[in-house]
């Protein structure tokens, strides 16, 4: 217990502090695209009546931000904020913008713990959704429409090396899904923690997982139509739900030489109302990962099976998902890069009440770019992304089938290029962690990749 406490002083004593004496460092970015796109309000591919529909139409997006970070020698904190604006062609009344402010903070207590922090405040519209962000969070049902949303957030991870071969790791998500101009959708909110025991020896480390989520979905109160010509004002249209989803499993990693790394999960999963234990579903869970990762090149062919939360659909999803990402630079002096990603998910809504899945979606996500840097500060992008939808319209529950294309040309830069200190945005996958990033020396340069 004393150990414990003493781990969480020295976390706050470093928080604290570590601006006012660290070296800080202050950068501007921008970035100016033009693009076109087919689906220019999120809308469905067969509209009902009052529903919103596929418009093409060109697009310019504007993206102005400033970064503040700082190093010692424990500590690297990053705070952003970026405005985002997306301004149509044709269509000027679904303008749009969003606000993004960022917090991150990596921190090492002691000399066997380390803690990864990060806060968000985002404010924007559904229609401003990116596609690689789709493909590569696991959200499970595409939201329509352009509603605008509040959407604070928190990630967190930790990790304790108790001895030579066994350590600890534990990691907390809050997610939340705010409208404030929609009142048929509702408020959400999800915790994800999780616990892992892992045991390493050569290359090679075995765990035991657990994994606790907790979502609440609001009620949601509207207008319904008795099918007399009358309608029933503030109505329930959708109850509170609170949910809790429970999984527990080995995990088993293995480097294969310098790059290359696979990962196996396999265990069960259950799912049930909150309130009541009720509606109960078992699942088994699993996962499968082969990695590459070096500096200039990385990639990632994954499966998943688990039952989880979407803040944004407002629902419980059994996720059956494939997953590939890849960044490659062409060339040793082209100073160009590919980056690519993909991914499919078949999503079965599960109805926690009656404790069945009450309908299916299959969601496609697909993202490529091709990007330059003429000089270090200035980027030059080509991108290309594609995220199609297809819901089950017989279902008790249909979930919407969307389409949405998009092409983007866009102009990046960044000044200072090289930042004070950079925050990592994961713990390492590899068992002998040699692609955690580390924090250097307090005198040290700032480091600059190499192509």
């Amino acid at each position: 217990m004393r150990s414990r406490l003493a781990i969480l002083l020295g976390f706050l004593l470093l928080l604290f502090s570590d601006f006012a004496r660290a070296k800080a460092g202050l950068q501007g970015s921008f970035a100016l695209s033009m693009g076109w796109t087919d689906n220019a309000l999120n809308g469905v591919s067969q509209p009902a009546p009052g529903q919103p529909g596929r418009f093409n139409d060109f697009f310019a997006e504007v993206r102005p931000s400033l970064i503040l970070s700082s190093g010692s020698a424990r500590a690297v904190q990053t705070v952003s904020y970026a405005f985002d604006s997306l301004l149509y062609f044709r269509l000027t009344s679904t303008d749009t913008y969003s606000n993004q402010l960022l917090w991150s903070g990596y921190f090492l207590p002691s000399a066997r713990t380390q803690v990864l922090v990060a806060a968000s405040l985002i404010q924007g519209k559904l229609n401003m959704f990116n596609a690689q962000i789709l493909g590569t969070t696991g959200i499970a049902a595409l939201a329509t429409g352009a509603t605008g949303y509040v959407g604070p957030g928190l990630n967190q991870q930790f990790s304790l090396e108790m001895t030579e071969h066994w350590r600890f790791s534990q990691t907390l998500a809050f997610q939340s899904f705010l409208p404030y101009d929609s009142p048929t959708l509702s408020k959400n909110f999800i915790v994800d923690q999780n616990f892992i025991f892992d045991y390493s020896w050569r290359r090679d480390a075995l765990g035991i997982r657990a994994r606790v989520n907790y979502s609440l979905f609001d009620q949601v109160y509207g207008r319904i139509d008795n099918g007399d010509g009358t309608f029933l004002a503030n109505a329930l249209i959708s109850p509170r739900r609170q949910q809790i989803i429970d999984e527990l499993g080995l995990r088993w990693r293995h480097d294969h030489g310098h790059f290359w790394t696979s990962e196996l999960q396999l265990g069960v999963v259950q799912a049930m109302r909150a309130n009541d234990g009720g509606g109960q579903i078992w699942q088994p869970a699993g996962m499968a990962a082969m990695r590459y990762t070096r500096p200039i090149f990385n990639g990632e062919l994954s499966f998943r099976h688990t039952v989880q939360s979407d803040a944004f659909a407002g629902a419980t999803f059994a996720v059956d998902q494939v997953l590939l990402t890849a960044a490659l630079p062409l060339g040793q002096k082209s100073r160009s890069s590919l980056g690519v990603s993909g991914s499919y998910s078949h999503g079965r809504l599960i109805d926690l009440q009656s404790g069945f899945a009450t309908s299916t979606n299959h969601l496609f996500v697909a993202d490529a770019g091709l990007s330059t840097r003429p000089v270090d500060w200035l980027t030059l992008m080509l991108r290309y992304s594609l995220v199609t939808q297809l819901g089950d319209s017989s279902a008790a529950m249909p979930l919407p089938t969307v389409r949405r294309d998009v092409i983007l040309l866009s102009v990046s830069g960044v000044y200072p290029p090289a930042p004070v200190a950079t925050v990592p945005s994961r713990e390492a996958l590899r068992v002998d962690r040699s692609d955690q990033p580390t924090i250097p020396e307090p005198h040290s340069k700032p480091y600059v990749p190499q192509e």
